[in-house]
């Protein structure tokens, strides 16, 4: 997920729920100013743990895919990532992807 795509589903929930800012920031549980710098920055992609929050807005896929780019995650990332219903072509691209690194045949 680019932090484009990630503010692009933001602002489509915001529309279609005729949404401010700072009405998704009360949603989520994050203080409007975290969420109004996110989306001033260049690089505006939150933390994994407020990534977790956002639930509401993304598909299980689409946060699962999310949440493993990060090199490191928090505990708490772990049991979130249990809990999601991650779909069978996800779950195999992202076998595919450890065994290229790993370097095994595929």
């Amino acid at each position: 997920m680019t932090p484009e795509y990630f503010w692009e589903k933001i602002n489509k929930f915001r529309k279609e729920e005729n949404m401010t800012l700072r009405a998704v920031s009360r949603y989520v549980g994050l203080p409007e100013t975290y969420l109004q710098n996110l989306k001033n920055k260049k690089n505006n992609f939150p933390t994994p743990t407020k990534l977790m929050k956002f639930k509401g807005f993304f598909t299980d896929d689409e946060l699962f895919e999310a949440l493993r780019s990060y090199e490191l995650l928090p505990k708490e990332a772990d049991s979130f990532l249990l809990d999601l219903k991650v779909s069978n072509n996800v779950r195999l691209k992202n076998r595919l992807k450890r065994k290229i690194q790993r370097g095994v045949s595929v």
